[in-house]
């Protein structure tokens, strides 16, 4: 049986959502407390930003049936260039597609916004990704709990990633759940559980360093030495 289009694009949603940045949220990972994470520019950012601006460049010249595919990779490109605001945008206008997946749209846009400190906005979008699947996903939850962290609601945050339940190991999701692991001790500033899940993360198949040397979370320790020991120098010098 023939799949129908918008059965098409849902699979390659969610192929997208899981490949992007070693795995999109991107392991949609999530950035510590404050916007000084804009300042820092780190020595890559010119090959992924080229690379946004090709597909950018591109896009309309796409046929209009394959056009929210390809604007899908864009914003998975624009994830990896820190380029979130321009993602927050795509994804905005990707809504208005019915046949994308509304919860991959607003848990990106969650993120994104996360990511550049509007955490009502990030709330607000998780709110939404929430209605259009339901409260248990484990994911929603640690975005949640990652929220009221970085809002001052440090118990609450707490009890809330206690009750995430971990994938089992042999998920495809339970490297997505290591790697946020990581990323949220990261936006707490706590280096030693930090590096414990990079390096976990690291040690299975198909994960190399590239999101732990290009995501937001990471940036308060790239001066460390025990990041500096993983990934060398990813600081662009003035």
């Amino acid at each position: 049986m023939k799949k129908s289009m918008s059965a098409k694009l849902t699979s390659i949603f969610f192929l997208v959502f899981f490949l992007a940045s070693g795995l999109l949220f991107h392991a949609c990972a999530l950035n510590f407390k404050g916007k000084e994470t804009s300042k820092i520019r780190l020595i890559d950012d010119y090959k992924y930003e080229t690379t946004a601006r090709y597909l950018e460049e591109r896009l309309n010249r796409y046929p209009k049936k394959m056009k929210t595919i390809y604007a899908i990779q864009l914003f998975s490109v624009y994830f990896e260039a820190r380029m979130y605001e321009k993602g927050i945008a795509l994804v905005s206008e990707l809504l208005k597609d019915e046949r994308v997946s509304k919860y991959w749209a607003y848990i990106n846009l969650s993120v994104c916004y996360f990511k550049i400190g509007s955490y009502e906005k990030s709330s607000q979008a998780l709110d939404k990704a929430i209605e259009s699947r339901g409260p248990g996903e484990w994911y929603s939850k640690m975005i949640r709990a990652a929220i009221l962290e970085q809002t001052g609601d440090t118990q609450k945050a707490d009890i809330l990633l206690k009750e995430v339940e971990s994938p089992t190991p042999d998920s495809p999701r339970y490297i997505n759940y290591i790697m946020n692991m990581a990323c949220y001790f990261a936006h707490k500033g706590d280096a030693p559980n930090t590096e414990k899940y990079i390096l976990q993360a690291l040690g299975m198949p198909g994960v190399d360093d590239t999101f732990f040397k290009r995501d937001v979370s990471f940036d308060k320790f790239r001066k460390q030495k025990w990041y500096k020991k993983l990934f060398g120098e990813t600081i662009k010098k003035n």
